[in-house]
């Protein structure tokens, strides 16, 4: 069996939300998934959409100090010492959970989260997510480099991604 390093076939690609469209898309998915919510879901996404303008951003800590209600992380609860370093943890796998199991386009940059208002934001994220995900892969080819030389072991998934020494020689 043939292992593909090419991606794309496992990908199901959509087709684009017209620019002009980006704002009502959005609201569409969020009216079609709000019932589905649970509490601290619906708490974050209304911090978002309160801040839903052109630059209005809600960092990790603006998140966290207006939710104090959602606790720790759920991997962290009675061993935590920094309830507020745990509180952050638990707002990123919030923003992960809307994101991927309820399709909502909760967008990120240095500044914070947000909603898009326009189609560059969206372009702008999807050209970051990809720069982001090229450095990891990178990364992990050199990890793997590293330890197949030190450990003397072989993978074929790495192996049929790349050379299998991500650059490095």
């Amino acid at each position: 069996m043939q292992q593909s390093s090419d991606v794309s076939n496992q990908l199901q690609l959509t087709k684009p939300v017209p620019a002009a469209d980006i704002r009502q898309a959005t609201a569409e998915v969020i009216a079609g998934v709000r019932a589905n919510l649970s509490r601290p879901e619906a708490a974050v996404l209304s911090l978002l959409e309160s801040y839903w303008t052109p630059g209005g951003r809600l960092s990790q800590l603006d998140i966290a100090n207006s939710e104090k209600w959602l606790g720790c992380h759920r991997h962290e609860n009675g061993r935590v010492r920094n309830a507020a370093e745990s509180t952050l943890r638990k707002v990123r796998q919030i923003i992960q959970d809307l994101r991927r199991n309820h399709g909502i386009p909760v967008l990120s940059d240095r500044d914070g989260y947000f909603l898009p208002s326009t189609s560059a934001e969206g372009e702008e994220y999807i050209v970051g997510l990809e720069r982001q995900s090229r450095a990891a892969a990178a990364s992990y080819m050199v990890t793997y480099h590293a330890m197949r030389k030190t450990l003397g072991v072989t993978n074929r998934f790495f192996e049929a991604v790349g050379d299998g020494d991500g650059g490095a020689k």
